[in-house]
C-alpha cells in the first residue's frame, strides 16, 4: 500500500464503503469499514479480521496483533431538550452520532464551553435567570445540524448518495463526500458555528454593518502589537477568557503628529464622549456586577503613550492595530471606529459605534444580562467564603489577584 505510515489513507470498495486506514503509535493502524450485516449475529475477532482483509483488496493485510476492536450501529439522535429545571444536558447525554470526521469531540467541548460560564465561576452568580434559556436555543440547532451532516456523510462513506441530494443515478458518491466535507470544514472544527439572536446576541436595527453580521460567530483573531513592541501578538492572547466579557473598542485611526501619533479629532472626541459616559455614577460599570475587561485598540503606528494617542486614559490595555487586520476582520471603518462585545466563551455579542450612542446600547445590552451591583453586594454580604482567584499571563509579569467576599 503507498504512503501506509505517511499519513491517514481512504481506500474505497464497492462492499465496505470508504476504508479507513489511520497509523497510530508504536507501529499500529487503525482500520473502520462498513460491517456486513450477516456478520451482525456472530461477531467474532476472527470474522472481523477476514472482512478487514476484504475490505483492504486488492491489498494484502497480515496482523500480528489485535490490541483492540468494536462493532457499533450508526445512530443519530438530539435531546427534545438541553434543559428541565435546574438539570442541563451537554455532550454525549444531549447528542449521539457516529464517529465521521470526529464531530463528536468538538459538539461537546462547545456545549461545555457555552453551559460553564452560564452555570459555574463568578460570572454565573450575576446572569439573569434568562440567560440560561439561550444554551437550549443555541445548542440544539447546533447539534440538529450535526446530526444531519452525520446522517449525510455516514451514507456517503457507505457508498450511498442520500435521496435529498437528487444526485444523477451514475454519480460518485466520493465526489459528493469530498464536497460535503469541503464545505462543512470551519462547522465541523468548531471555528463556523453561528448562534440566532437572543439575550446574548443582540443586533440593532439601525446598524446594518459587516460587524453585526459577526454577532453569534465566534471574533476573528488578528495580529497586533502592544506599545513598544517590534513582533505582533494575537488578539486573542491579550483578552484572556477569565469568566468576563471582553469589550473592544476600535478607538480609530492615528493620525501622525509630534510626538508620535494621535486619534484623527473625530474618533478622539467619540472616544472621549464614550469615556465620559463610562465614568458617569450611574454607568453600568458602576450599577452592574464587575464582569467586563476592556480593551482599546486604534489604527495606527508611531505612538509613544497610550495616553497621549487617545487624548485620555485608554480603558483596559491598549494593543495597535499597525496593518488594519482587525479592522478589516471585524468589518470596521477606521474613521469611524466601533465597540465590539466579545461574550466569554468568545462569541461576539453586540457591537456599536464609538461614542455616546454606542455607551447607550451597551448599555441597554448588559441590563438585560447582568444583575445589578446591589444583588453583587446583597449576596457579599451573606458571608460567602469562597474565595476568587485570577491570574493572567500575557507575556509580561505575572499579575494575582485574589478577592475574598466573606464578611472579615
Amino acid at each position: 500500500m503507498p504512503h501506509q505510515r505517511a499519513g491517514g489513507v481512504s481506500i474505497e470498495s464497492a462492499e465496505h464503503g470508504d476504508v479507513l486506514w489511520t497509523p497510530q503509535d508504536n507501529g499500529r493502524t487503525r482500520i473502520g469499514f462498513v460491517c456486513p450485516d450477516h456478520l451482525w449475529d456472530d461477531v467474532t475477532a476472527e470474522a472481523l479480521i477476514q472482512e478487514a482483509r476484504k475490505a483492504l483488496h486488492p491489498f494484502t493485510l497480515k496482523i500480528e496483533k489485535l490490541d483492540w476492536w468494536t462493532v457499533y450501529a450508526v445512530g443519530q439522535r438530539v435531546a427534545e431538550t438541553y434543559r428541565s429545571g435546574p438539570v442541563f444536558l451537554a455532550g454525549d447525554a444531549a447528542h449521539t452520532h457516529s464517529s465521521a470526521v470526529a464531530q463528536g469531540m468538538n459538539t461537546g467541548i462547545h456545549d461545555a464551553t457555552n453551559l460553564a460560564w452560564k452555570l459555574t465561576g463568578a460570572l454565573a452568580e450575576w446572569l439573569h435567570e434568562d440567560v440560561l434559556a439561550t444554551y437550549d436555543a443555541e445548542r440544539r440547532p447546533t447539534a440538529e445540524r450535526v446530526i444531519q451532516l452525520d446522517r449525510d456523510i455516514a451514507s456517503l462513506i457507505s457508498g450511498v448518495i442520500p435521496c435529498h441530494f437528487n444526485a444523477p443515478r451514475d454519480a460518485d458518491p466520493n465526489a459528493y463526500l469530498e464536497q460535503v466535507l469541503l464545505n462543512n470544514a470551519s462547522f465541523t472544527v468548531g471555528l463556523g458555528i453561528a448562534y440566532e439572536e437572543n439575550a446574548l446576541n443582540l443586533r440593532r436595527a439601525a446598524r446594518a454593518t459587516k460587524t453585526s453580521e459577526l454577532i453569534g460567530r465566534r471574533a476573528p483573531d488578528a495580529a497586533l502589537y502592544r506599545p513598544f513592541a517590534i513582533l505582533p501578538c494575537k488578539l486573542y492572547s491579550c483578552m484572556p477568557y477569565i469568566g468576563k466579557f471582553w469589550i473592544l473598542v476600535f478607538a480609530g485611526r492615528m493620525e501622525p503628529g509630534p510626538p508620535g501619533g494621535r486619534l484623527e479629532p473625530t474618533c478622539s472626541a467619540a472616544y472621549r464622549d464614550l469615556k465620559e459616559c463610562l465614568d458617569h455614577p450611574q454607568s453600568f460599570l458602576h450599577t452592574l456586577a464587575p464582569v467586563f475587561n476592556f480593551l482599546t485598540i486604534p489604527f495606527g503606528t508611531g505612538a509613544l503613550q497610550s495616553a497621549e494617542a487617545l487624548g485620555e486614559q485608554p480603558l483596559g490595555k491598549t494593543v495597535y492595530d499597525h496593518t488594519g487586520e482587525a479592522y478589516t476582520r471585524y468589518g470596521i471603518d477606521a474613521l469611524e471606529g466601533a465597540i465590539v462585545v466579545v461574550r466569554p466563551d468568545s462569541m461576539i455579542g453586540t457591537e456599536t459605534s464609538l461614542g455616546a450612542d454606542g455607551y447607550d446600547d451597551l448599555h441597554r445590552y448588559f441590563v438585560g444580562v447582568v444583575c445589578s451591583w446591589t444583588k453583587h453586594a446583597s449576596i457579599a454580604a451573606q458571608g460567602d467564603t469562597r474565595a476568587v482567584g485570577e491570574i493572567l499571563l500575557d507575556d509580561e509579569l505575572e499579575t494575582i489577584r485574589v478577592v475574598r467576599t466573606a464578611a472579615q
